[in-house]
Order: structure tokens, then C-alpha cells, then sequence
């Protein structure tokens, strides 16, 4: 299982994003057995675009086989494209190690 995380620093200790698409960086982590196996912070390379940023955002996310995405809020067009993909999408609030210890106990509200 691969879970994303949008977040506005590269460490567990910086908050989930408000932003999607426009996030800062993005928490990738490997899960297996329900424990985290490996954690990466990349910097959001779609940030900055002015045009079709969610698009080129997902794009991202599919190539990077993620299976679920956590964030704070998205529009209704992003989060119909994930759903299509078969991406879920969890909201999380907080700190990034809260919000994936709070998918990793299920406590996360499915949107």
C-alpha cells in the first residue's frame, strides 16, 4: 500500500497541507502489515504551473502508484479524478505523523 500525504514541510513533524494541488511537498509512504516500511518527502514539481496544476498533480500521484492520498482539502473536480483512478482519498488534519497514524488506526474520514 502506498499512501501520499500533502504537506507543508518535508518532515513528519510539518503540517498537512490546506492545498491539493499546490502543496509544498508530498509524504510518500510504503505500508505493509499495517506498519510503515519506508518514508520519502519530495517537493511539489507543479506548484508553481499556472494552468492544470490538479491534472499534472494526479498524473503525478498514478506514476508514483499510490493507493490513497490524505489531505485537508480538495476540489470536487481533483477528488472525482482520484476516484476514477481507484485513489482514496482520507481527510487529515494536523501534523503529517498524526495523520498517518490516524489512517493507520482507520480513524481517517473516507471523502
Amino acid at each position: 500500500m502506498k499512501v501520499a500525504i500533502v504537506s507543508e514541510g518535508e518532515t513528519l513533524n510539518a503540517n498537512v497541507n490546506l492545498l491539493f494541488a499546490r502543496s509544498h511537498y508530498f509524504i510518500f509512504f510504503d505500508i505493509v502489515n499495517n506498519k510503515i516500511k519506508t518514508s520519502e518527502a519530495i517537493e511539489n514539481p507543479f506548484k508553481d504551473n499556472q494552468r492544470d496544476v490538479a491534472t499534472a498533480v494526479i498524473d503525478f500521484l498514478k506514476s508514483k502508484r499510490i493507493n490513497a492520498v490524505i489531505l485537508d482539502e480538495i476540489a470536487s473536480k481533483a477528488l472525482n479524478q482520484l476516484k476514477q483512478l481507484e485513489i482514496k482519498v482520507y481527510k487529515g488534519k494536523g501534523f503529517v505523523k498524526d495523520a498517518i497514524n490516524g489512517y493507520l488506526k482507520r480513524e481517517l474520514e473516507q471523502m
